[in-house]
């Protein structure tokens, strides 16, 4: 009996692990596209400003020109 509850605990794992990949590879197949949307807009915007390098917020101690708006903006009407 001991096995055969090991062997269902073994196949639910299993089960589980075989969702999470089915789940993640969905998630990525429908973020992928919108992330390099998102990517290909703040070039646009940083180089529209003469912007040569793009940093996340955070990272800024000072300084800079925050695109985030402009970005949100441009991705929001589709250019």
């Amino acid at each position: 009996s001991s096995s055969a509850a090991s062997d269902v605990y073994k196949r639910q794992r299993e089960l589980g692990e075989k969702l999470s990949a089915q789940v993640d590879k969905k998630e990525a197949s429908l973020l992928n596209p919108i992330r390099e949307k998102i990517r290909k807009t703040i070039g646009q915007v940083a180089k529209a400003h003469g912007i040569a390098n793009v940093v996340d917020a955070g990272a800024v101690v000072f300084g800079g020109k925050d695109l985030t708006e402009e970005v949100i903006a441009a991705v929001a009407q589709g250019k």
